[in-house]
């Protein structure tokens, strides 16, 4: 039995620098550094890259006095992931909004809030 990993949120920062691995494959932090637009520091790029391999979604070999990096999962694996986390958010959502509908369910002040979020423009 496989089992699923869970995928972490990722910032705007996270997400540019593991496409670089997904184009790339492997590669050290001064490559990634230069495919990034409007890139941060070395020392800053070096940050991520190890908090993205602490999430478990890099790993790493060394080659003479440098680090390779590599994609723990392809992109396809990981677009699957991230849609299977939406849906069980939105679907969690709906459960939510169906709740609130209820006698004694979720306050009015909370129910205004899910229906915007859920994108609903009227008031129940």
């Amino acid at each position: 039995m496989v089992r699923r990993q869970p995928v972490p949120d990722l910032a705007r920062r996270e997400r540019q620098i593991m496409d670089v691995f997904h184009q790339m494959g492997e590669a050290s932090v001064a490559d990634v550094l230069e495919r990034l637009k409007d890139p941060p520091s070395y020392s800053a790029v070096r940050t991520m890259i190890r908090h993205l391999e602490t999430k478990g979604l890099l790993r790493h070999r060394q080659e003479g006095k440098r680090y390779l990096y590599q994609a723990t999962q392809s992109r396809e694996s990981a677009s699957r992931s991230a849609l299977r986390k939406l849906l069980d958010v939105l679907l969690g959502l709906r459960r939510c909004r169906r709740h609130s509908r209820r006698p004694g369910g979720i306050a009015v002040p909370q129910r205004t809030r899910t229906d915007r979020v859920a994108g609903s423009t009227s008031p129940s």
